[in-house]
């Protein structure tokens, strides 16, 4: 089940979605605990298969990597959460 504007997902508020893609939405959201907005990618019902949630992983590790102005850093990857999300 797709989640709605003001529902939360782990610690996060979710305000609105930013885009969809093949795996997931990617909302605007606000982290109440760092009190900062950020980005939450949630993963698509559909796409939560072994082979997904490896390639979740996979993403999740090859941002956390990166650094760059243009590039999110990634603060969080839950899979066992309902839905998964970075």
């Amino acid at each position: 089940m797709p989640l709605a504007a003001d529902a939360t997902l782990g610690r996060f508020q979710l305000r609105e979605p930013l885009g969809r893609g093949a795996q997931g939405v990617v909302w605007l959201a606000f982290d109440p605990k760092l009190a900062r907005e950020v980005a939450v990618k949630q993963m698509h019902a559909g796409a939560r298969d072994a082979a997904a949630a490896q390639r979740w992983l996979a993403e999740a590790r090859t941002v956390s990597r990166l650094s760059h102005p243009n590039i999110v850093t990634l603060f969080e990857a839950e899979l066992a959460a309902n839905p998964p999300f970075l």
